[in-house]
């Protein structure tokens, strides 16, 4: 991946060449369109290693380790956008002085228990993709562990329909095995390509066909983690009743309570059929009705997205290229067809429904919902375009960046009676602290994670930088919406997690006791605080 962003160094997205985007950025923020270099590779410095060198020495007959700079920058935060701030001007605070890649399961517990005998610290490393703080260094005698060498899928049972995986696989390298064998794990986050199912399950991950298939919390049938002097292993069966889930505990911990290593995991033979359409609906509120009646009435499809008015309008403009979901269809003609019909060009939304599965299966359950949706059915072509470049939008935020752009996003969820008010008064917020720096900016939301009882809502902020007080800017905004998500109802985090940045309210989430337990938790399997410091206030 770059060190500066998203990716591959090699892929871009190419936003120059989107004149249609570029104007309709330009005149929503009020830009002149400059590019703002970022540090050169050679102009960054990072903090002195701190750690001796017998212990580096004594690190590299335990495991593949490495103090070379590129190792220690790409492994000194995530990629969020405080990250990529911070990392573009070359304000690196701390690095992991060491970064270690075990190929074997001993090789963690070696590198765990060195850790303790020596007084260090380790952060457990998947892909890096962490948007809220969750790999950050926060102090010296840090190693880094790296687990992307622990990528063997161990066994497939076909009969029970699981595979035994190693935890530091990619997603495109687990999809890639399990599809050889007929069968797909089908958790897709935006993250995908970079990120491994270790850093799923720690994180509490969800992909973008989590209404059909689940949360990674439903993937996973056992795991094993090994903590500084111990392993623990649930129990590979499908349900139990023996107590208090240990399994669930683990899932969510976020790197502090060890490393997980493997896990079995639940798979789904390859859909038959797959059916990815798009909808133009009157207004949100139109939309969001729409969806709690697809599921109540146990219609469910893989992939289920709403967009609202700001996200549609920006969908437009990004539909005039090749990487866009409506291919022209707001063209003059198009939009006449949606005013007779009553349609309000500045309200309308974009609904994307996906399906997959038995191919009888799929065509009743389309057919069904396509008579609840109340809006234009717009064909196979937007959805096939939303399939086609959903891992492309982070790819995106390098070139905002790189014109003075503040972008992130955040995420909560709660249930259908409260969504409208959720939705509301978060982007009110977070409209509210983007003027209260004088410059202009939008908020864009949609729903992509639907449920019986609710959904998620998954915010997308953009606005004017301002220059040497960009971190400054983008907390202001973060604490305005999650102040107000935390007081109306909203969970802190549906599926980035807490990490570092929602640390703040994580007492507010659970409550003393329930921070207690956690505390508890953490002491019973890392009371020399070896794991991850700093992370989820713990």
């Amino acid at each position: 991946m770059k060190w500066w962003g998203w990716g591959s160094e090699k892929k871009e997205y190419g936003l120059k060449k989107n004149k249609k985007l570029l104007s309709y950025i330009q005149d929503v923020l009020g830009l002149d369109l400059r590019e703002y270099p970022k540090k050169t590779f050679e102009n960054i410095t990072l903090p002195d290693i701190t750690v001796s060198k017998k212990i580096i020495d004594e690190l590299k007959l335990l495991t593949n380790a490495s103090t070379e700079k590129h190792d220690r920058l790409t492994h000194s935060m995530g990629k969020g956008y405080k990250d990529l701030v911070r990392i573009r001007n070359g304000d690196i605070r701390q690095a992991p002085d060491v970064v270690a890649y075990p190929e074997t399961v001993e090789e963690v517990e070696k590198l765990l228990n060195y850790a303790k005998e020596k007084k260090l610290k380790i952060i457990p490393f998947g892909g890096g993709t962490s948007v809220v703080g969750g790999v950050e260094t926060t102090c010296p005698g840090t190693i880094c562990a790296d687990m992307k060498k622990l990528d063997k899928v161990m066994s497939i049972d076909t009969v029970s329909q699981t595979a035994h995986v190693q935890a530091g696989i990619l997603g495109p390298d687990l999809e890639e095995k399990l599809t050889k064998a007929g069968f797909t794990l089908s958790h897709f986050p935006q993250s995908f390509e970079y990120s491994t199912l270790g850093g799923w399950i720690a994180t509490r991950a969800a992909g973008q066909n989590s209404t059909k298939y689940g949360k990674i919390e439903d993937m996973v049938e056992a795991l094993t983690m090994h903590y500084p002097g111990g392993k623990i292993s649930t129990k590979t069966v499908p349900a139990s009743a023996s107590g208090s889930d240990i399994k669930q505990l683990l899932i969510g911990s976020e790197g502090l309570f060890g490393i997980i290593t493997d896990a079995v995991i639940r798979l789904h033979p390859l859909p038959e059929h797959k059916h990815y359409s798009g909808f133009i609906l009157k207004n949100f509120d139109e939309g969001i009705t729409t969806l709690r009646e697809i599921l109540q009435n146990e219609i469910t499809p893989a992939v289920a997205r709403l967009s609202d008015s700001e996200e549609t309008r920006a969908m437009m403009k990004i539909g005039s290229s090749d990487k866009g979901i409506v291919n022209g269809l707001m063209k003059d003609a198009f939009k006449f067809y949606l005013k007779k019909r009553g349609y309000s060009g500045d309200e309308v939304c974009m609904l994307i429904l996906g399906f997959e599965g038995p191919k009888d299966k799929v065509r009743f359950d389309f057919e069904t919902a396509k008579k609840i949706v109340r809006g234009a059915y717009l064909g196979t072509s937007p959805g096939k375009q939303w399939l086609k470049n959903r891992f492309e939008l982070p790819y995106l935020r390098d070139d905002l960046l790189d014109l003075g752009i503040l972008v992130d996003t955040l995420e909560s969820a709660t249930n259908w009676s409260n969504i409208p008010c959720l939705y509301a008064k978060t982007k009110q917020s977070m409209e509210d602290s983007i003027k209260s720096y004088g410059v202009k900016g939008f908020v864009q939301t949609h729903i992509s994670h639907v449920y019986r009882e609710g959904a998620s809502l998954y915010y997308t902020f953009v606005a004017k930088e301002v220059k040497g007080k960009e971190i400054e800017q983008w907390t202001e905004i973060k604490k305005a919406a999650t102040d107000t998500i935390i007081s109306n109802g909203g969970t802190l985090s549906h599926h980035h997690g807490v990490g570092k940045d929602h640390a703040a309210w994580i007492e507010h989430e659970h409550g003393k006791k329930g921070v207690e337990i956690i505390k508890k938790l953490k002491e019973c399997f890392d009371p020399d605080k070896v794991l991850n410091p700093g992370k989820m206030g713990i």
